[in-house]
């Protein structure tokens, strides 16, 4: 294992639970990313990925979809570069949401 992801994972693992302020979600998906589209599904890069993080893909997709769904009624947990998946929602933004071009209907 690199020297970077071994930081992370005796990071994640330590009294914080978290590496250069970030929660081991946030390293889930940053490792995710990381990986070549192609070995995301080899064999065990899941495992990898729960080895370094302690985060199953389930677990993963529920925080995902949890996040997902707080932004979408309130804006809350908008970050930069989320625009370039835009319009995430179908229909119409709720009255006052800070991003109504997040909605299909609004945009």
């Amino acid at each position: 294992m690199s020297e970077f992801l071994q930081k992370i994972a005796t990071g994640l693992r330590g009294e914080t639970g978290t590496y250069e302020g970030h929660d081991k979600f946030y390293w889930y998906n940053y490792l995710y990313s990381s990986m070549l589209e192609e070995r995301r599904d080899e064999p065990g890069a899941a495992a990898f990925l729960e080895e370094i993080t302690t985060v199953t893909p389930e677990q993963w997709f529920e925080h995902f979809t949890q996040k997902l769904t707080v932004f979408q009624r309130t804006g809350e947990g908008y970050h930069e570069g989320l625009e370039a998946h835009f319009p995430l929602f179908k229909g119409a933004a709720p009255e006052d949401h800070p991003y109504p071009e997040a909605f299909a209907l609004s945009s």
